[in-house]
């Protein structure tokens, strides 16, 4: 599991780096949003046993108001 961690930083972070140094504001803006979505789909997923949320409502709420965050400067 450490290993799988480590090589996905490995290939990960430079493709980041690369998307902040060459990226436009709209490609930015769906990495952030599918970004978003993905962190809160991890937590609802370690809290399923303890409770049931209204996913759809809040992957949605992030989907949407990631790009916005992002724009606010």
């Amino acid at each position: 599991m450490k290993t799988k961690r480590i090589l996905t930083a490995l290939i990960g972070f430079p493709i980041v780096v690369l998307l902040l140094i060459f990226g436009n504001n709209h490609v930015i803006n769906v990495v952030f949003a599918i970004t978003a979505i993905m962190a809160i789909r991890e937590f609802f997923n370690a809290f399923k046993k303890r409770a049931n949320p209204v996913k759809w409502l809040r992957l949605y709420y992030c989907g949407i108001n990631s790009p916005f965050i992002h724009n606010s400067r």
